[in-house]
């Protein structure tokens, strides 16, 4: 037999399924029992390949190119090696693939990583053509993408592009520019890596290039489509995410947090889930007309292209159609195995040549949903059959790839969000079929003005369409106890996603109903003792929450918990208050309206349920825009009649403590450090009516203001002060600290960050008084446990 043959029946192998008994389901099985699909080696050699080129290539961005190259030669040669001498002895074996594939993934992942590395260093000027290979989203630095930079000195460099503002830019156009180019700063670095980048472009100047051919007018006809659906409102964005892909626009507004909320924002990406939900809902609903299958295929077909075309053929979308087409295959005809052979051979085919796919979250988003469905699909379905006999076909189909689907993107979600969707399950039941129509209804709508420009009001029905669902999925959101906070690493997270359907394979668990039941309410009971019971068990603490260059800060005495300033970043927030077990909050108090202070306070909605906003006397009647957004965030959060105002002389009580206002007595600097809130906390944890302790919170109040609001108030010395402005060259003094005295000091400040916080001298004045200073760049969360005798501090690390 020759190598050419031995590798043919090696490939036979690989592709064909693992053998069964028949209590998995193979040959003599009960019929009612869910037939359990084979694992296909060529499904393990995938995910293996997979690993590797995740774990090769995220490590090359900070590997020598040249060692990276050598790296992968040795990889390579390795895993051509165990594949030559499984071919000689015929049998391929499943240690022999497991080397296989994270060698082969080894290489290609140190190949992509090296070329990459070794693009030339970016710094200076820069001139030539931008070629977009992503949308632009607008952000709190301006509009980002991503794209390759060809230089008239014939050099190329993939670059993280800062476009300027008034036009929307989209993936695949090509732009004449001039800039400057920049290193990032070793935090950034990574992510910029992940993406195919290795430098920052600031453009100064960018010209749109006409392009000519097919693939330049599929992209105007993109362009068209989503101008056709801008109308400025909630709805216009919806259908810009759900049939052109085009989210730029979408994240920072309250729609896109709903969705979050209610487990729905799989349904706005450009994923395998999304395609797979949508297209599985027309096919039942066709198979229910009689439609004949060979039409019903037909027009699939045609949904999945004209999705394709108003999408402009991007690799997320395209990685969405193979997936989707994998999925509904193998779900209407049967044939797991074989689906789950294709999905392996189209990991093999997407990773290869691309590393940047294999740290990709859509794509991770996809491959989950996908092994979800074809792994679990059945089993899924006979769970549904089993708690509800009477569920028609058409019905228990679809909810079973939602929900297979789910089980293993939930885990994702709750990593990227910070949050966890109590509702998700219903609103996937609920948004579905609406999604479905949506999608149908908007591809016909904008096929027919394409190509019959006619007068009738086409786009504004379909626009009141969108509106519609945009109320709903508010008014889902708005359910009590929607969304929970969650801390959850994103390695454990697609560690989860991918070992959750293997798991299931693996245990195979079939229903009875009384099980069933057993089960939901057993869950039940978990989520109220988490949600009621847990709070409880806290005593008084006062928790700094690591969030950043940004203060965030919880006052609980057990179940009661007050939060002062959220922060910017919206996962560490969330995060935050999920390691800490934070998931109601009797009031929010904003020191002053600078973003890295209440920049998060649209991320509690639907997740941590808030009582009240309290913000600085006069913040409500500014006219600074920074106030107005405040104050209009916070209305939309607690609603208008629970935003107040704090004057000097204010007394605050909850649990053990009592917050006194210090200052401001009126805004002097629109909203700014000057005008923060300052509080002096004080704590009976006894109860025996004597004060146990006391601390200053000051938001960003540096020394001068501070000094003068603490000289005014009469205040002395104190146990704990929140250093000011996170302890810039301002924000202490020696007279300040000979004043407070302070036992502990706490700096809420970002690793590495930009204005070089904590400043030297803030942190010597501190030491030479010999005060506890802790930090969150340092330390982590750090969170002190008031006692009637003391403090006693804890850190995450």
């Amino acid at each position: 037999m020759t190598l050419a043959s031995r590798f043919g029946s090696l490939a036979a192998e690989l592709f064909a399924g693992a053998r069964l008994s028949d209590k998995d389901g193979g040959e003599g099985a009960q019929t009612s029992a869910p037939r359990r699909p084979s694992l296909p080696p060529a499904l393990l050699f995938a995910l293996l390949l997979w690993a590797g080129t995740a774990l090769s290539f995220g490590g090359s961005c900070w590997l020598a190119p040249d060692f990276t190259l050598g790296s992968a030669l040795v990889a390579v040669a390795l895993a051509i090696a165990v594949l030559v001498r499984s071919a000689q002895r015929k049998k391929l074996g499943l240690v022999r693939i497991v080397i296989a594939g994270l060698l082969l993934g080894l290489g290609n992942g140190f190949v992509c990583g090296g070329v990459l590395a070794n693009q030339p260093d970016a710094e200076g000027a820069a001139q030539g053509a931008l070629v977009l290979s992503s949308d632009g989203v607008q952000g709190a630095y301006g509009i980002t993408c991503y794209g390759t930079l060809y230089q008239e000195s014939g050099s190329q460099v993939g670059v993280r592009a800062f476009m300027p503002e008034g036009e929307r830019y989209l993936s695949g156009r090509v732009y004449e520019v001039t800039g400057s180019l920049s290193s990032p700063s070793e935090e950034r670095r990574f992510t910029l890596f992940t993406h195919g980048a290795v430098a920052s472009l600031q453009v100064h100047d960018a010209v749109l290039l006409q392009g000519e051919g097919v693939g330049s007018a599929v992209r105007d006809l993109r362009q068209w489509a989503i101008d056709i659906l801008d109308d400025g409102t909630e709805g216009g964005l919806l259908l810009q995410a759900v049939l052109t892909g085009y989210r730029g626009e979408l994240y920072d507004t309250d729609l896109y947090q709903a969705v979050k909320v209610d487990g729905l924002a799989h349904l706005v990406a450009v994923s395998g889930a999304h395609l797979v939900i949508v297209c599985s809902l027309f096919t039942s609903f066709l198979l229910a007309l009689g439609v004949p299958r060979r039409v019903l295929i037909l027009l699939q077909i045609l949904l999945l292209g004209g999705y394709l075309v108003f999408t402009a053929f991007p690799p997320s979308a395209l990685r969405a159609a193979v997936m989707c087409v994998l999925s509904l295959g193998a779900f209407l005809f049967g044939r797991g195995t074989h689906g789950l052979s294709a999905l392996g051979v189209c990991l093999c085919v997407m990773i290869i040549g691309d590393g940047v796919t294999a740290l990709s979250l859509s794509f991770l988003l996809s491959v989950s949903s996908m092994l979800g469905i074809l792994v679990a699909g059945e089993l899924v379905q006979s769970w549904v059959k089993c708690l509800v006999p009477r569920c028609p076909d058409w019905v228990s189909g679809p909810l079973s790839l939602t929900l297979s689907s789910n089980i293993c993107t939930l885990p994702l979600s709750a990593a990227l969000f910070s949050q966890v969707s109590l509702i998700a399950v219903i609103c996937n039941i609920v948004a579905a079929p609406l999604f479905t129509l949506l999608c149908g209804f908007g591809l016909v709508v904008l096929c027919v003005l394409a190509l019959l420009p006619l007068q009738v009001p086409l786009a504004p029905a379909l626009l009141a369409f969108g509106n519609g669902a945009c109320w709903l999925f508010e008014q889902l959101s708005c359910l009590p106890s929607a969304s929970i906070p969650t801390s959850l690493s994103m390695v454990l997270s697609a560690a989860l996603a991918i070992g959750l359907p293997v798991a299931l394979w693996v245990a195979w668990p079939l229903l009875t109903r009384r099980r069933g039941v057993a089960l939901v309410a057993l869950c039940a009971l978990l989520l109220v003792f988490q949600l009621v019971a847990v709070p409880r068990l806290h005593g008084d603490e006062i928790v700094m929450l690591d969030v950043g260059q940004g203060d965030a800060f919880v006052l609980r005495s057990g179940e009661v918990a007050v939060l002062v300033d959220t922060g910017t970043n919206d996962g560490d927030l969330l995060q935050g208050l999920a390691r800490n077990e934070v998931v109601r909050l009797d009031a929010v108090i904003v020191t002053h309206p600078d973003d890295d202070h209440c920049g998060s306070l649209g991320a509690l909605r639907g997740v941590v349920e808030v009582g009240q906003v309290l913000v600085a006397q006069g913040i409500c009647e500014s006219d600074d825009e920074s106030c107005q957004d405040l104050v209009r965030e916070s209305e939309g959060l607690v609603g208008e009649g629970n935003v107040h105002e704090l004057a000097v002389g204010d007394v605050l009580r909850w649990g053990s403590f009592t917050a006194s206002v210090l200052s401001p007595k009126e805004l002097k600097d629109d909203g700014g450090n000057a005008d923060s809130v300052v509080l002096l906390v004080c704590w009976d944890c006894n109860g025996d009516g004597e004060q146990d302790g006391s601390g200053i919170f000051c938001g960003d109040a540096e020394c001068p203001e501070l000094a003068e609001t603490l000289e005014d108030a009469g205040v002395g010395k104190v146990n704990l002060l929140k250093v000011g402005h996170h302890g810039s060259a301002k924000a202490l003094s020696s007279e300040l600290i000979d004043l407070l005295q302070p036992d502990i000091a706490l700096i809420s400040v970002g690793a590495n960050n930009r204005y070089g916080h904590p400043t030297q001298t803030a942190l010597d004045l501190l030491k030479e008084s010999s005060v506890r200073t802790y930090r969150t760049d340092q330390q982590g969360d750090v969170v002190c446990h008031l006692r009637a005798d003391g403090a006693q501090v804890s850190c995450l690390r």
